[in-house]
């Protein structure tokens, strides 16, 4: 058989590692992306006030609708750990910096024991699809150390590592999450897995694959069993550190039936991992599992099946669990490859030229991952218009200011607005941030401390007044902050607020809105505040042309705003003349005019505007079924058959082309 000569080796020996490395870097700059996540100011508040106090909260703090009850709060050295990173070492920017570093960290403990194990062509194959699965998912929350943690306990596993060092790992990992429980469940199934070769049959030779090869180092992985569950019992909540993984796990049977309006804990849909392309990367994952399964077959490690099903069912239950199967999936595929020899892979290549061919094509994979991750990067740049004055934030750094109601918290506290405060769901963290100890909240993101029953009572509030009213009367609302721009879940009841005569809006911003109650202690604030829709001016915006071709993300959410909840076409169509402005070659913009004139009737115009983004986007389904829906409220059910048949013919899934489709009249 014809092999490589040296200086091809000597080559490929060099290029390897620094496409590891480069990938690490890729995936560090990728990293470096604004906050986004609701949670993260809920932990840095109660990580200054664990260190303000020297003490852990053990009774709920920031909520007034719920009272001071018991608050096991699992995540509190992670709390005070990124607050002294936001206090002192930079603020935001230093915790976006926070999260690179911890990205490039579990991707570098996750591939770096497979690098020179592996074949590399295939290695880099699984090491880019892993990173660009585990990024989909990396928000500076309490499970992005729980992602380095897993990553490490993974490590030591497969790596045939000392045990011990587990110890002082999950000592630390309880203090930071309440996932910490997936410690003792990895060495449980590790162990078991064990005893299972030990004790039975198993086909092939999968008994012969060993991970402990005498009885003291068995007997010395069940003595680090028992101590990492013990651990459990010496963070500041004891017993009642097992409260939280208690109720995860409750949650991975349960799916998202108690969270409602919490994306993050909905289940997926089996049908569509395996079938669609709506999880592309979690399929593509699953498939390579599956060769790398067929391909080791007779030599597989049975704990890797084991975790491999289990990581898999957590994020089938929940898609805020993806990032734990990335590592998991990945560690599993390396080493299903790593166990079968290097040569016998080499041997599928039996000529030269392939195999040099093979690795060239790897290394241009290699520089593709990269030059995507950092284009992207760049490109995202000042990409969205934010708000009114059109002022962008840099992607790199800072937050969304699309987000958080800054200004909103900024005009609560100018106006000495007096609570109770009710606000919307998502926004409670940053509130929490901005306005503790002066006000307190009506709900946040702790869904597990309000319960079914609470959030039963607001998710149904939100879609009927009176309920909502009811809630008044029960507490005593002052002012409501709710954010109209992040979906359409509050437009009823902002709806509703606006026709009450009980009371008044005061405050419309780029992301939120702020009703106080029509009484004697609000009149002042009244006078000077009140807004009218019907009489509101122009944003004074100034030069939309140094904006020319950025996403106008501010006005689109004002547009779908004043169409979908208000019903006020003229403020949206005023909102799209910006917008369209702005940034003429937006599909969404005509998109969502065509929807507008749809709405007023004007078909022709909705035909012109629909017609308009399908000629800068053709890819996507949406222009096609909008212009069916002209067509079939024309009479013209022909032409619709076609648009919505073409529609499904892009997306054989939507299910709004289906249903549109099946509504019309029968054709023969």
């Amino acid at each position: 058989m014809v092999t490589l000569n040296k200086p091809m080796k000597n080559i490929a020996a060099f290029l390897q590692p620094m496409f590891f490395y480069l990938l690490i870097a890729g995936s560090f700059f990728l990293s470096l992306v604004q906050l986004e996540n609701y949670d993260i100011w809920l932990h840095l508040k109660t990580g200054e006030w664990i260190i303000n106090n020297l003490a852990v909260p053990h009774t709920q703090l920031f909520s007034y609708s719920i009272g001071a009850i018991s608050w096991v709060d699992h995540s509190w050295f992670f709390q005070v750990l990124i607050f002294i990173v936001y206090k002192f070492l930079g603020g935001v920017d230093s915790l976006v910096f926070f999260r690179a570093v911890a990205v490039s960290l579990v991707l570098w403990i996750t591939l770096k024991g497979f690098l020179k194990k592996v074949y590399f062509p295939v290695f880099l194959v699984v090491a880019g699809l892993f990173s660009v699965l585990f990024l989909d998912r990396v928000p500076v929350r309490p499970e992005l150390v729980s992602a380095f943690f897993l990553a490490i306990y993974l490590y030591i596993l497969f790596n045939k590592k000392n045990l011990l060092m587990l110890i002082p790992i999950q000592y630390l990992w309880v203090n930071m999450h309440g996932y910490s429980m997936l410690g003792p469940v990895l060495l449980f199934f590790f162990i078991l897995s064990e005893f299972i070769k030990d004790r039975f049959k198993l086909p092939f030779d999968w008994n012969k694959v060993k991970f402990i090869d005498d009885k003291i180092t068995y007997n010395k992985s069940l003595v680090v069993l028992t101590i990492t569950a013990f651990l459990f019992l010496l963070s500041p909540y004891g017993t009642d550190a097992f409260r939280y993984p208690l109720f995860a796990i409750k949650t991975f049977f349960e799916g998202a039936n108690n969270f409602y309006y919490v994306s993050e804990l909905y289940p997926s849909s089996l049908f569509d991992i395996l079938f669609t392309q709506r999880h592309v990367l979690l399929t593509s994952t699953i498939v390579i599992y599956m060769l790398s399964f067929l391909w080791n077959i007779r030599r597989i490690n049975l704990f890797n099946i084991f975790i491999f099903v289990v990581f898999f069912l957590m994020c089938y239950a929940a898609s805020r669990h993806k990032g734990f199967f990335a590592i998991v999936s990945c560690f599993c595929i390396l080493d299903n490859f790593r166990a079968s020899s290097p040569q016998s892979l080499k041997g599928c290549f039996k000529f030269r030229y392939l195999r040099v061919l093979s690795i060239v094509v790897a290394f241009l994979i290699g520089f593709y991952i990269l030059w995507q991750q950092l284009s992207k990067a760049r490109e995202l740049q000042n990409q969205y218009v934010y708000s009114s004055d059109l002022s962008s934030k840099n992607y790199m750094y800072g937050i969304n200011q699309s987000r958080y109601p800054e200004k909103a918290a900024d005009f609560i506290l100018e106006n000495n607005i007096n609570g109770p405060l009710f606000n919307g769901f998502n926004i409670g963290g940053y509130l929490i941030w901005r306005l503790y100890p002066s006000y307190k909240v009506f709900v946040d993101g702790r869904t597990e401390m309000y319960g079914k029953r609470f959030m039963d009572v607001f998710v149904r509030s939100m879609v009927d007044f009176k309920r909502w009213e009811e809630l008044d009367e029960r507490y005593g609302f002052n002012a409501v902050v709710l954010d109209y721009s992040s979906a359409d879940f509050y437009h009823h009841i902002i709806k509703s607020l606006y026709d009450s005569d009980k009371w008044k809006l005061v405050y419309f911003g780029d992301v939120a809105m702020i009703f106080v109650k029509d009484n004697s202690i609000n009149r002042h604030i009244i006078s000077s505040y009140e807004i009218l829709f019907e009489n509101m001016q122009d944003d004074q915006a100034g030069d939309y042309s140094r904006e020319a071709s950025v996403y106008p993300g501010y006005f689109l959410n004002k547009a779908r705003f004043f169409i979908n909840a208000m019903n006020m076409p003229g403020l949206t169509l005023r909102s799209m003349q910006k917008a369209e402005f702005i940034n003429p070659e937006c599909y969404e913009v005509y998109q969502l005019l065509g929807y507008t004139y749809f709405k007023m009737g004007r078909f022709e115009e909705a035909k012109a505007a629909f017609k308009r983004s399908l000629e800068i986007n053709p890819r996507i389904a949406e222009p096609y079924i909008n212009l069916g829906s002209v067509a079939a409220e024309s009479g013209l059910y022909e032409e619709a058959h076609y648009l919505y048949k073409h529609a499904l013919r892009l997306d054989k899934n939507n299910k709004i082309a289906r249903d549109n489709l099946n509504r019309l009249p029968y054709l023969p």
